[in-house]
């Protein structure tokens, strides 16, 4: 679909309006970061008005021209001792816990067949 304008989005990088092909051809909003969105009546005629041609603020999906990216946010260890944990664990491996074992798909299948062959002779048998 061909932009008909671009705008910077909420996040802060170029987002581009287009129309859609079917229908009343209704603007919508398309972001590389946010997404797609179709807003209602009153956000649409936003966008129309803020609207500038294809290429006036930049290369979709990247921060404006002129306008430094934001450096990435620093990572924070929200509880300290999951990391910790985890490091015991990479340590010493043959102490995690063994895991459960689950029920293969074909047992499944051969308890659904029987419970079927089983409920079919006594119907049958009736």
């Amino acid at each position: 679909m061909a932009a008909i304008g671009q705008i910077v989005c909420e996040c802060g990088n170029v987002a581009e309006i287009r129309r859609r092909k079917n229908g009343r051809k209704l603007p919508f909003k398309s972001c590389k970061s946010c997404g797609v969105q179709q807003g209602k009546e009153n956000l649409r005629e936003k966008w129309l008005e803020e609207m500038q041609e294809p290429g006036f603020f930049g290369v979709y999906g990247k921060p404006p021209r002129g306008q430094e990216p934001d450096a990435p946010p620093e990572i924070e260890t929200i509880n300290p001792q999951v990391n910790a944990d985890k490091k015991i664990l990479a340590e010493n491996p043959e102490e995690t816990p063994p895991k459960p074992k689950r029920e293969s798909n074909t047992s499944r299948g051969l308890l659904a067949a029987f419970t079927a062959v089983v409920v079919g002779v006594v119907l049958v048998n009736r």
